[in-house]
């Protein structure tokens, strides 16, 4: 765990590795809440982290989750047996999913297999009903006092959602404002990217949202993968640039190749070589190895979606 300010901390969930994922633990007048919980294999990592501010269980009101993919809110579930009091804040469009995940359970299972499922994100449980909060656009919740205002953003998937806490200065952006790996830093800041997931890839609607969040004029960007960003232009514009070279290519692999390993296999090349140019004219000093390390698997995942969104484009 780490302090960003004297009532906020980040909790390194260490879902696949270390700084891959992280939950975040805001604290005000003896009350707390959690911002994402990760799985349920992070569950007794959250709980030793107010164990470490000196609250118990009892003191946490809310457990955001900005969307119901598993990485973010796998765990809810499991969380929510420990927390008595707490009520769980999702989406309207993912709360059916948190209160009965076997659909998530079916899809994910497809995916990875029994045993990797259960590796990645240990058991899935589900939310009693009536401890799920489903948030509306702009609305305020309190935290003993201090306003949280819920801000759906839709683009990374349509159950997205942000979480702007104007006290802090800052947005928990989930994975709508892209991600920055810690490993991946370069002398000009951070190496920030879009995460263009399947299914429900959204350019238009995640750029929309992207300068939703530029609007409020947040001092700090808080990232799930990973940490904390100074807000700075260049953040939103490099945004904007990837974006704007991938659906573009997408459209052209789309185009231009038949569906099948090729059509694939163009897309996530055209990933590796914009992504390792902007690092490089970041001045990003890991090596290939590295870089290639904790890319892969975005590169995948994001090849898919993006082939995902350009098939179904007129």
């Amino acid at each position: 765990m780490e302090a960003h300010a004297k009532d906020l901390h980040l909790i390194d969930t260490h879902y696949v590795r270390h700084e891959q994922a992280g939950a975040w633990l805001l604290e005000h007048e003896g009350r707390a809440a959690f911002v994402e919980c990760n799985t349920s294999l992070a569950t007794p990592r959250l709980l030793a982290a107010l164990a470490a501010r000196g609250l118990t269980p009892e003191a946490v009101d809310w457990v955001f989750v900005t969307h119901v993919h598993l990485d973010h809110a796998g765990g809810a579930g499991a969380l929510l047996q420990q927390l008595p009091v707490a009520k769980l804040v999702v989406h309207p469009a993912g709360a059916k999913h948190m209160i009965d995940p076997r659909a998530l359970i079916a899809g994910a299972t497809a995916v990875y297999g029994p045993d990797r499922m259960a590796a990645l994100y240990g058991e899935i449980l589900p939310v009693p009903a009536e401890r799920v909060v489903a948030s509306q656009d702009g609305q305020i919740l309190e935290l003993a006092g201090r306003p949280l205002e819920t801000l759906h953003t839709p683009g990374h998937a349509w159950h997205h959602m942000a979480i702007h806490d104007p006290h802090g200065q800052g947005v928990f952006t989930g994975d709508v404002f892209g991600l920055a790996y810690r490993a991946l830093y370069t002398p000009s800041g951070p190496f920030l990217f879009p995460t263009t997931a399947p299914t429900q890839l959204a350019p238009e609607a995640m750029l929309a949202s992207i300068q939703r969040i530029v609007e409020l004029e947040p001092r700090w960007i808080f990232l799930t993968h990973y940490g904390a960003l100074a807000w700075e232009p260049r953040l939103a514009k490099d945004l904007h640039r990837f974006l704007g070279s991938w659906t573009t290519g997408a459209l052209q692999v789309v185009r231009d190749l038949p569906a099948g390993p090729l059509r694939l296999e163009a897309m996530e090349d055209l990933l590796r070589y914009t992504l390792r140019d902007h690092y490089r004219r970041l001045g990003g000093q890991a090596d290939d190895a590295t870089f290639a390390a904790w890319t892969q698997l975005d590169v995948e995942i994001n090849s898919q979606g993006l082939l995902y969104w350009a098939q179904k484009q007129p």
